[in-house]
C-alpha cells in the first residue's frame, strides 16, 4: 500500500502544479486500469502453456492490479473496475487450471505409450538379379542409382 500512497500523492501534485481537476485525472487512470485488465485477458487467452500463465501473472497482474500494485486501490474504490479485475482473475484461474489439467494428461499419456512403438518402419530390401554390384563400404556404386524412366 505504500506505493498506492505514493501514487496518490504524485496524482494531487501533477494536479495542483497542472491546474488540472482530480476527476479528469481520475478518468486518465481508471482508462489505464482499463486497458491493463484489457491487455491482461487477451494475454492469458493467448498463452499457451502454464509457465506462460505465470509468468504474465508475475509481470502484469502482480505489478499493477494485486492488493500491492498500484491500481488496487482505484479498483477497490470504482464498482465497475472491481468487477472488471475480478471477472479477469477468475478468468485467469480457470484459464491456470484447464491447461495445467491438460499438461498433466499430456504427460500421462506420453509416459502411458512410452512403451509402445510410436511408428512402426518397414525396410524391403530392393530384389536385384545381380547382388554382386553391391558395394558394401557404404557408398553407392553406379548399380545402385536408379532412375525413373517417366
Amino acid at each position: 500500500m505504500n506505493n498506492c500512497a505514493n501514487y496518490d500523492s504524485a496524482i494531487k501534485q501533477i494536479t495542483n502544479l497542472c491546474n488540472l481537476k482530480d476527476e479528469d485525472v481520475l478518468k486518465v487512470i481508471y482508462d489505464e486500469i482499463e486497458q491493463a485488465i484489457s491487455t491482461f485477458r487477451e494475454e492469458i487467452r493467448l498463452a499457451s502453456s502454464v509457465e506462460t500463465l505465470q509468468f504474465i501473472r508475475r509481470h502484469m497482474w502482480d505489478k499493477l492490479l494485486s492488493e500491492r500494485g498500484i491500481y488496487y486501490s482505484y479498483c477497490k474504490k470504482s464498482p465497475m473496475l472491481k468487477i472488471l479485475r475480478l471477472n479477469a482473475d477468475i478468468r485467469y484461474c480457470s484459464l491456470l487450471e484447464n491447461k495445467r489439467r491438460k499438461e498433466e494428461q499430456q504427460i500421462t499419456y506420453t509416459i502411458k505409450d512410452k512403451d509402445k512403438p510410436l511408428i512402426t518402419i518397414t525396410h524391403t530390401p530392393i530384389n536385384r538379379e545381380d547382388n554382386n554390384d553391391i558395394d558394401t563400404s557404404g557408398e553407392l556404386t553406379e548399380c545402385e542409382i536408379f532412375y525413373s524412366n517417366k
